[in-house]
């Protein structure tokens, strides 16, 4: 009887209880599912040792000019559909998406995915994680 009650009288927190739950449970399918591994900066820099994966910087032209990963490939998020052509001979080859800190680099290895690439690693924090632990950017 003491939960119906607290439950009458605090309804806005039960709701908001409920609605923060459903958004966990959301956000751990979507993980589950993602057709993409989310990788940190020393696995990244491990895998540019070894496999030679394609680097592609998804930020806009004025971020990739601060700084980007030695021989990143840049196409801005927005431009991605459109000049997908241009790197569709890495479908079935390792490819590393980043962006400033991961968010739209992933939106990417979804829409990459989609388009059939197979081998999709998103920089988890992003360049903003990748100088935090002291690796090299290069500027132009």
């Amino acid at each position: 009887m003491d939960f119906l009650d607290f439950l009458q009288r605090h309804w806005m927190l039960a709701a908001a209880a409920v609605g923060i739950l459903f958004m966990l449970i959301a956000s751990e399918i979507s993980r589950l599912t993602r057709k993409y591994a989310e990788i940190g900066p020393a696995e990244a820099s491990r895998m540019m040792s070894h496999e030679e994966p394609l680097l592609l910087d998804v930020r806009e032209i004025n971020e990739y000019r601060e700084g980007h990963l030695r021989d990143a490939k840049h196409i801005p998020l927005g431009q991605l559909g459109s000049k997908i052509d241009q790197i569709e001979s890495w479908k079935d080859k390792p490819v590393i998406v980043y962006c400033r800190t991961g968010n739209r680099s992933g939106m990417a290895c979804n829409l990459l995915a989609k388009q059939g690439f197979t081998k999709l690693y998103n920089l988890a924090g992003g360049i903003m994680a990748w100088t935090h632990d002291g690796l090299p950017v290069k500027k132009k």
